[in-house]
């Protein structure tokens, strides 16, 4: 079964349909309702494989999602098929539809390409940023200290401040990038987490703020090469988190 709050979908899918559409083009109106229905089941979906509640290897049912929901298969299948594309989920004709596996191997892959996004973000915000958006990277950093934190709001506030250096860049095509590549570390950070994850936040902590203050002093080489070498850390740090799970 899938989980029960799938069913708060069918109330925010169905709101918009209580206002009366004009019977000129009836058409067009049930293509918007259509679309609509299909965005909040990708939203649900995508938050529920990200927080690993949908977990890696899961197997998704078309009917099954679409009757919890109340909904019809049409907005499912479309919302299952931006989820491949963005290789959340695998598809696959006669077996079915399964939440993507992270391998050691894909994460690698992943963190070099974040390496060479996120480095040349540095580079772009380097001496560019106004003391709100400093301030508000810095409160993230501080946030991931708290001691009832847990490994899922721990993956959100670092996801956020990584993503927020990017977003600062202004390079929409960086940060689409960026949003879709890095969709796999949250997975697998929250999927295969370390047993000492917390003793791990005081070096990501400090590699965070070594890359703001570069930031901030205008040292866009600096922030560059402490992106990437915190970037590498961080990547040995998960791909020992998958080892340790597998044994």
């Amino acid at each position: 079964m899938l989980p029960e709050n799938f069913s708060e979908l069918a109330e925010a899918s169905t709101a918009s349909s209580e206002t009366q559409t004009p019977s000129s083009s009836p058409a067009a109106f049930e293509s918007l309702e259509l679309r609509r229905a299909a965005e909040v089941v990708y939203d649900i979906l995508r938050e529920k494989i990200l927080s690993c509640e949908l977990r890696p290897g899961r197997r998704l049912d078309v009917g099954e999602i679409s009757r919890q929901l109340g909904i019809s298969r049409t907005p499912v299948k479309d919302a299952l098929q931006r989820l491949s594309a963005q290789d959340l989920i695998k598809i696959h004709s006669r077996k079915g539809t399964f939440v993507t596996e992270v391998t050691p191997v894909d994460v690698k892959e992943t963190f070099q390409v974040r390496a060479a996004l996120e480095g040349k973000a540095c580079e772009l915000v380097s001496g560019r940023l106004n003391e709100s958006q400093l301030g508000n990277l810095r409160d993230l950093n501080g946030k991931m200290w708290a001691p009832e934190l847990s490994i899922v709001e721990h993956a959100e506030l670092n996801n956020e401040f990584h993503r927020l250096i990017v977003q600062f860049s202004e390079n929409r095509r960086l940060l689409s990038t960026y949003e879709e590549l890095n969709a796999h570390l949250q997975i697998a950070r929250v999927r295969y987490r370390s047993s000492n994850w917390r003793d791990q936040r005081t070096n990501i902590v400090r590699e965070h703020q070594a890359v703001v203050d570069a930031i901030a002093e205008d040292r866009g080489s600096d922030a560059k090469r402490l992106m990437e070498l915190h970037i590498e850390a961080s990547m040995t740090r998960l791909i020992e988190g998958i080892s340790e799970s597998s044994v």
